[in-house]
């Protein structure tokens, strides 16, 4: 409707959607799934919003979709990582969109003060921002209305969590506390588990896999429905290649979530690495399709596409991929590598490959692809490049056994003959 100009249609619907939900809380899901759409990164919905804030300036439905709207571009500007690990320019590209985006979801805020996923996502955003006692307090605020929502209390557990500035301790404590405040209320009882996908969830953020899938089969045995659980699990099996099982689990997380377009974008990498790439690009497809500009939805299949000689669809896909994943390193490997095989353009190849290194110089595939260019070309900084993806590739304990006895000799040959060409100007 959004897209077709109906907004008084749409307009009318959503608020149906929300005022069924304030008179019986129990109707949260249809407010959620229909708010959640508008977290899209088709660039052509901009014009639409504005179009639509213009017919009706009072509409907080109009407000809070392009506010869910311009803070879904921030996230996906700003990647996943803490402040301390964000580049600067990249935050500086989120706060492009986060900064509109508060406004609007203020001004819906203002106009009904009780949205639901009003504080849901301007908590999110505070979050991002570094401001957490400013989300903890919307996250009070939207819980003093609506105290069994389990979505805000999600976000609050969130909140509790180390890396964000509480602990596994703050975050028991909550799940106790729920449980005997609400003891007949299945879906809060259940949030208990939480402690442990918390844990596993660190657990697999350093890389510590084996003790992640304890915690988080732990969680499982407790809600075996969640998909916040499942896909965490699902990720601990595909860190020991288990793609089979990790499939598995990602396909139970989308049954509980089907409009999620991140479970689908995992199942595309699953399948690729199982090397079924009509699957592989089918997944990634719906994830787009929900998603337009999702980097990694489009990079999954731009990889699929190029296993199967789809070159023109492969080279769009990555085109596409670096709007929002230009601060990715993975999109300029694979960006390098395309420009390379399917384009024959050498210089720019060694371009996106010295842009990957730059942002990851522990990117093992960056450095190859950076030194396969420079040997093309002649150019002396190629044994530097080889030295490196030897060294990082060792670091990471997957050295082929062809690299382990090829690139120690490869480099002094190299040096022996750089009188061959001189270094590309930069």
């Amino acid at each position: 409707m959004l897209r077709i100009g109906d907004f008084e249609g749409l307009d009318t619907v959503l608020r149906r959607y929300q005022q069924a939900f304030e008179k019986d809380h129990a109707r949260h899901r249809a407010v959620e799934v229909a708010f959640n759409a508008f977290a899209n990164s088709d660039e052509s919905l901009a014009s639409q919003f504005d179009q639509w804030i213009a017919k009706m300036p009072n509409s907080y439905a109009a407000h809070l979709g392009r506010g869910m709207y311009l803070d879904h571009l921030g996230l996906l500007a700003r990647g996943n990582g803490s402040i301390r690990q964000t580049q600067p320019e990249r935050l500086a590209a989120a706060e492009s969109f986060l900064k509109p985006a508060k406004t609007e979801l203020e001004q819906a805020l203002a106009l009904n003060p009780h949205l639901i996923m009003g504080y849901r996502y301007l908590e999110g955003l505070e979050s991002v921002s570094g401001q957490r006692d400013r989300a903890l307090q919307l996250l009070q605020a939207g819980l003093a209305q609506y105290p069994q929502s389990v979505m805000l209390h999600l976000r609050y557990l969130r909140e509790l969590e180390p890396s964000w500035g509480g602990s596994f301790g703050d975050i028991e404590g909550y799940g106790h506390a729920l449980g005997k405040r609400f003891p007949n209320d299945p879906t809060l009882t259940v949030l208990d588990a939480y402690e442990d996908f918390a844990k596993g969830d660190d657990a697999l953020a350093h890389r510590q896999a084996s003790g992640a899938i304890v915690y988080l089969d732990r969680a499982l045995e407790k809600d075996p429905d969640s998909p916040i659980y499942l896909l965490d699990r699902s990720r601990a099996s595909f860190a020991f290649y288990r793609y089979d099982d990790a499939l598995s689990f990602a396909i139970r997380a989308l049954a509980s979530e089907p409009q999620d377009p991140n479970i689908l974008a995992w199942i595309s990498r699953y399948q690729l690495s199982r090397s079924h790439f009509e699957e592989a690009i089918a997944a990634a497809g719906k994830a787009i399709a929900l998603d337009r500009l999702d980097p990694d939805a489009l990079l999954y299949r731009a990889i699929a596409e190029r296993y199967l000689g789809r070159r023109a669809e492969a080279v769009r896909d990555i085109d596409d991929a670096i709007i929002f994943g230009k601060y990715d390193p993975f999109v300029h490997v694979e960006r390098s590598r395309d420009l390379m095989q399917f384009q024959g353009r050498v210089d720019d190849s060694i371009d996106a490959a010295r842009q990957a290194t730059q942002l990851d110089p522990y990117n093992a595939d960056a450095w190859l692809m950076l030194a396969t260019g420079l040997m093309m070309r002649q150019d002396c900084e190629a044994p530097i490049a080889i030295a490196q993806w030897h060294a990082t590739c060792t670091a990471r304990h997957d050295c082929s056994k062809e690299t382990e006895s090829i690139a120690p000799s490869l480099i002094p040959q190299l040096m022996s003959h750089c009188h061959l060409g001189p270094s590309r100007p930069r």
